[in-house]
């Protein structure tokens, strides 16, 4: 259980923010370890015929855990209007020691769970350790190169969707209180008495200390809810909106090329 408790003064700080950067980081997850035993399905068969070839040896060393991944990739956004590329620089902003601390303590949590990180796994994410800023800006230039051929074309579709969300969550908040804005988000988080709780499979305590607590919809967040749980970030939830199994349903087929 992971356990987040909300001063009165962090209740006034909520917000909802969307996030193409978040988006593009799921995105890959999902490709990666989920495939086609997912709603997101036919997406993930438009991806595969578009990014062969595509070097994207950078993105698969920091994602190559499939429960977890540095915090770093995916930050609190700072604002719903951010463009992908000002939240790419960003990311290109992050110090390295901050790089280096946050692939060392993935590399020794999973190390603690017997079969977690196998070998191959490891020499993975020791790319980041050897040359923290080296790979991280090599990382910055796949996620745009991989944003460009998977996300891009279906960022429209994608957006439409999540401000849909957005706008509900809003309508939530101000005719029900945070209360109902937060026991709404997902069937695995509860709020009440101040304390939101995401029932997981581990024990955390993230203390937000005044600075209020980001929701981000995630289309390919969905089913599950994501959580930052490095103390230097401001807590930050990630969740499925509602609707995501209709996303690639629609009569408008996917684009198969590059725009």
């Amino acid at each position: 259980m992971i356990t987040i408790p909300l001063t009165t003064e962090d209740l006034t700080k909520v917000r909802i923010a969307p996030s193409a950067l978040w988006e593009t980081v799921g995105s890959f997850g999902v490709l990666l370890h989920h495939g086609r035993h997912t709603v997101h399905a036919p997406w993930v068969s438009r991806a595969r015929r578009v990014l062969p070839g595509t070097d994207l040896s950078a993105l698969l060393a920091a994602m190559c855990v499939e429960r977890a991944c540095p915090d770093f990739l995916t930050p609190p956004p700072d604002a719903p209007s951010a463009t992908f590329g000002e939240e790419l620089e960003r990311l290109r902003a992050t110090p390295p020691d901050v790089v280096l601390d946050e692939v060392e303590t993935l590399i020794r949590v999973e190390k603690e769970q017997p079969g977690s990180l196998d070998a191959r796994q490891e020499r993975l994410l020791e790319i980041y350790v050897k040359n923290p800023e080296g790979s991280l800006k090599r990382l910055v230039d796949t996620l745009r190169r991989y944003y460009d051929l998977a996300i891009a074309p279906c960022w429209s579709r994608i957006h439409e969707h999540l401000e849909g969300d957005t706008l509900k969550r809003g309508q939530a908040l101000a005719f029900g209180g945070v209360e109902a804005l937060l026991s709404s988000v997902h069937p695995k988080v509860s709020y009440g008495g101040g304390i939101l709780e995401l029932d997981k499979a581990y024990e955390a305590t993230i203390e937000p200390a005044g600075r209020g607590i980001t929701l981000v919809p995630c289309v390919f967040a969905w089913p599950r809810v994501e959580v930052l749980v490095q103390p230097g970030y401001r807590p930050t939830l990630a969740y499925g909106p509602r609707g995501v199994a209709n996303l690639w349903s629609s009569s408008s087929p996917l684009p198969m090329e590059r725009p």
